[in-house]
């Protein structure tokens, strides 16, 4: 396998930004290509002491020598066992064969980050089920975003980071367990939900205490997210319907909500 980068002209910072993936992608399979992979325990092993809040639910080889596809509930990531601390997310398309690599199909909806518009795959907030929510409020909570999340998917955690630096915001987050329903649950139906939610994001191996004789809403949240289409996390949806697969920064959020018109109608907390 032979990979290139032309540079036969200057690179700007917005172009730096779309290479920088590709170049952590070379380094990382030619990392992979001279490694000799431990088989598949081994791996796992790794991979639970690198990110020990997270939860692999299956690994496995893919075709390129050296690279492992790991599931994370329905989130997908490559992996070199000789760069356990890089984690590739999203596709990877043998264009010969003109196939995905992975044996079983990854939702678009996990490839962080992907704009779906106001089209087919956008979102009337009114038809969301707020009291099925986990409620934040920033400032005075004049704005409103609504979140599908899983505390145990990394992007949602660096995502929780970003959503801190958003002023004057009502975020609801839909908590839906594709990695994790013990810990969601216990979140949930924590005496205080909103701190566990937080802590959750933010110590990998906290567990809060579930009170008893507490129903939680994730079946509803993830039939709701099947409805939607939405298969990973984070999915963020605007006042206006508009829908973004994936982590964005604070101040792309903040335009987003710029730009959205507000609510006309919609179940208040």
């Amino acid at each position: 396998m032979e990979m290139r980068l032309s540079a036969q002209r200057t690179i700007t910072g917005t172009q730096m930004k779309s290479i920088k993936p590709a170049l952590m992608l070379t380094s990382v399979l030619l990392a992979s290509a001279a490694y000799s992979a431990p088989d598949d325990a081994a791996l796992r092993r790794k991979l639970n002491k690198a990110y020990p809040g997270t939860q692999f639910t299956e690994i496995r080889r893919s075709p390129i020598p050296g690279l492992y596809e790991v599931w994370m509930g329905q989130n997908l990531a490559f992996v070199s066992p000789a760069q356990p601390r890089y984690l590739l997310f999203g596709r990877i398309f043998d264009t010969q064969n003109r196939r995905e690599l992975s044996h079983r199909s990854i939702p678009a909806a996990s490839i962080p980050p992907q704009e779906t518009g106001n089209g087919p795959l956008a979102i009337d907030p009114a038809m969301l089920p707020l009291d099925d929510a986990l409620v934040i409020t920033n400032g005075t909570g004049l704005r409103k975003l609504f979140v599908f999340s899983d505390p145990r998917c990394p992007y949602c955690r660096q995502l929780d980071q970003e959503l801190a630096e958003v002023p004057d915001v009502t975020i609801y987050h839909f908590i839906v367990p594709f990695q994790d329903r013990e810990l969601a649950a216990a979140i949930w139906c924590s005496s205080a939900p909103v701190h566990a939610w937080r802590n959750a994001l933010k110590d990998p191996s906290y567990v809060p205490v579930r009170t008893p004789a507490c129903q939680d809403p994730l079946e509803r949240n993830l039939a709701l997210a099947r409805r939607f289409k939405i298969y990973g996390t984070p999915t963020l949806i605007f006042p206006n319907g508009k829908r973004v697969d994936g982590l964005i920064e604070a101040k792309e959020i903040l335009v987003q909500l710029a730009a959205s018109a507000p609510i006309a109608s919609s179940k208040e907390h």
